[in-house]
């Protein structure tokens, strides 16, 4: 919580290096948590989270993101992703169509932000697309996955040394499954599970653990028409 209130403290003070520098400490699932309660209105421990928010769209343009460097990219990325989530739009210049990794991970924070906000399948959809035909995203896709749960240690450049087994990470998918919406659960099932089965083909020895919850989300009901057909074709695979 106080790293997440040192990035918030940056930010109002318009120090787009200090932000991003504490932003970058953020990087996993407790430390999420710490940041959603920094900005999100309903939770927020500040008086005035929205003009948190208000500063920070001001100051995502100045951050230099042209060194490449991991502190950069990470805490530029997370900036990008709790954004998104909160305003349902990815910044206008968010792409993915370059080979530089801040680049690359800040186009999928933007994404995973759109699809907790919007529930929207199409983003997923285009995101699948995209990483098929690009290493660079699915290489991303896999560290940032493994990062975040601490199976994998943040290297430069996006390295992905050893095979380590990823039985944080499956843990977290595995918890994703059954507490998020149709949009994300198609991307798990389409794109997350899929390329982390590339790198851990044990999925953290708990592949029989997650098509027990992918099936338990289906009697539970899918919505979506093709996350539910998405998730019945990944349980089959799996067995």
């Amino acid at each position: 919580m106080a790293t997440a209130l040192e990035a918030a403290a940056g930010v109002m003070r318009g120090d787009s290096r200090a932000a991003v520098s504490s932003f970058a400490r953020c990087w996993g699932a407790q430390q999420s948590v710490a940041l959603d309660v920094i900005v999100t209105p309903d939770s927020s421990v500040v008086i005035h989270p929205e003009t948190v928010v208000t500063r920070a769209l001001r100051l995502i343009d100045s951050v230099n993101t042209s060194t490449n460097c991991l502190h950069t990219t990470v805490g530029f990325g997370i900036l990008v992703h709790k954004l998104t989530k909160l305003t349902g739009t990815v910044p206008a210049h968010i792409a993915s169509t370059t080979a530089e990794r801040c680049s690359a991970f800040s186009y999928r924070s933007g994404v995973i932000g759109l699809l907790l906000r919007t529930n929207e399948l199409d983003a997923a959809i285009a995101y699948h697309r995209e990483l098929e035909y690009s290493a660079l995203l699915q290489r991303n896709e896999i560290w940032s996955l493994g990062t975040f749960g601490g199976d994998i240690p943040q290297t430069p450049q996006l390295i992905l040394s050893g095979k380590p087994r990823l039985t944080r990470t499956a843990a977290n998918v595995i918890a994703d499954v059954t507490d998020l919406n149709d949009a994300y659960l198609y991307y798990l099932v389409t794109t997350a599970v899929p390329v982390l089965l590339s790198y851990d083909p044990t999925f953290g020895a708990a592949k029989d653990k997650l098509a027990q919850a992918i099936s338990e989300r289906m009697e539970n009901g899918i919505t979506n028409r093709n996350a539910r057909k998405a998730s019945a074709t990944l349980i089959s695979s799996l067995r």
